[in-house]
């Protein structure tokens, strides 16, 4: 399994909060079947808009750059996955997904 697929935990994580973006793979796991997100290709790129940006305030750019909220919040998964941090790019992730109820506006 590619190391940038989100965990069991992380993904059942996201469909108990609502998550209705379909992921891009389905695995076995002693028999039972699961659906992993890429981390890269599809929370970080293709799904980007859909598990951060909340509300039209996350398009406002961030601390004097060009850059929305919501794209940093891209780069830091990016960054995690770079130092080989996967668990806590997942973390950070659960943390700032607009799928987590605290962060529903």
């Amino acid at each position: 399994m590619d190391n940038f697929f989100t965990s069991l935990k992380t993904s059942e994580r996201l469909k108990e909060w609502g998550c209705d973006v379909s992921p891009i793979e389905i695995f076995l796991i002693n028999g039972d079947s699961y659906y992993g997100y890429h981390l890269l290709e599809d929370i970080c790129v293709r799904y980007a808009k859909e598990f951060f940006r909340n509300s039209a305030i996350d398009d406002i750019p961030a601390d004097n750059t060009n850059i929305p909220m919501w794209a940093v919040r891209t780069f830091e998964i990016v960054g995690y996955l770079q130092k080989n941090k996967k668990e806590e790019a997942e973390k950070y992730l659960l943390s700032h997904t607009v799928y987590n109820p605290s962060n529903r506006t």
